[in-house]
């Protein structure tokens, strides 16, 4: 359960200040950070953790985007 005065640690999104935590998660073995909702499902879709870390996922442009 969070603690009443903790806030969302996203490492790619420091000004966020949501303090309603949905997951803990391990980054670079600096130990558990809090992450929101809203964070935890930008991490999930843009993120890959690997033996070297957290990093953003370069996402390829769609050549024909759905409009």
């Amino acid at each position: 359960m969070p603690a009443q005065n903790e806030r969302c640690l996203n490492p790619f999104k420091p000004k966020c200040r949501n303090t309603e935590i949905a997951v803990y998660v391990e980054v670079n073995g600096s130990g558990k950070i809090p992450v929101c909702r809203e964070c935890w499902e930008f991490l999930a879709e843009n993120a890959v953790w690997d033996e070297n870390g957290i990093r953003l996922i370069e996402h390829e442009p769609l050549k024909n985007p759905v409009k």
